[in-house]
């Protein structure tokens, strides 16, 4: 049985249903006075609680649009046939480089839904970290004077994506990093063309058995990440539930 994307496990979730029961009331309403006068600005028709409520629906939509980028790495990265990657990416100059893109791609989506996170926590929970300095540290160390399991949590994530980030950060300071997806495979059909070697078939299979099984363990690195957050938000369901009945 194929399994679910990642977006539809964010949102399918106790934190999920809470956010469409508060924001679909509130968007059905201001659009229908929207309608009437469509030179206003959505934020005229907001009483504070809907104002905080669109604040939390800005972050939580970009948690959705980050997670769903993850799905679409995913899709690429599985693409069924190597040998058609030039074909469709004629400028790349080698499989390997396709890869490397996607997987790179993997790396800042997924720091920056610790980012994310820190800022939705923040609207959330009512840190009153300013939003320039706001991330997923800066509200774990805030958090912690008033809820450690909250500060636990948001710790879980960031521990789990620390690796990742240092990549990152090498990738951005250096413009060299090495992905440890893709460390120890060999596209030996490109290699043999290199070496001017005829291909083998055997080395060509090992190959994209290698690669099938560094995907599979990122995309298990990947849906880890995701349950981490759904941890977060589901324990973050009470206190949002707490702002759309005031």
């Amino acid at each position: 049985m194929q399994q679910k994307t990642l977006l539809y496990k964010l949102t399918h979730t106790k934190f999920g249903l809470e956010f469409i029961k508060a924001l679909a009331p509130i968007t059905g309403k201001h659009l229908k006075l929207f309608l009437k006068n469509p030179t206003s600005n959505f934020g005229d028709f907001c009483n504070e609680k809907e104002k905080k409520l669109k604040e939390i629906s800005h972050y939580y939509n970009l948690l959705q649009t980050a997670v769903s980028d993850l799905d679409i790495v995913l899709t690429f990265l599985k693409i069924e046939d190597r040998k058609a990657i030039l074909q469709i990416f004629p400028t790349l100059e080698s499989q390997e480089q396709y890869y490397r893109y996607h997987l790179e791609n993997f790396i800042i989506r997924i720091i920056t839904i610790t980012d994310i996170i820190g800022k939705l926590g923040n609207s959330i929970f009512e840190t009153g970290i300013p939003e320039e300095k706001c991330n997923g540290y800066t509200f774990k160390e805030k958090i912690k004077t008033t809820d450690l399991n909250c500060s636990a949590l948001v710790e879980r994530l960031l521990l789990e994506t620390k690796e990742i980030k240092d990549k990152r950060h090498n990738k951005i300071h250096t413009g060299v990093t090495k992905i440890g997806y893709l460390e120890g495979i060999v596209f030996w059909d490109e290699l043999t063309k290199i070496i001017e070697s005829e291909a083998d078939p055997i080395l060509e299979v090992l190959t994209d058995t290698n690669i099938q099984e560094e995907i599979e363990l990122l995309e298990k690195d990947i849906r880890y990440v995701i349950d981490l957050v759904i941890d977060f938000t589901d324990y973050a369901t009470d206190k949002f539930i707490e702002i759309s009945n005031r």
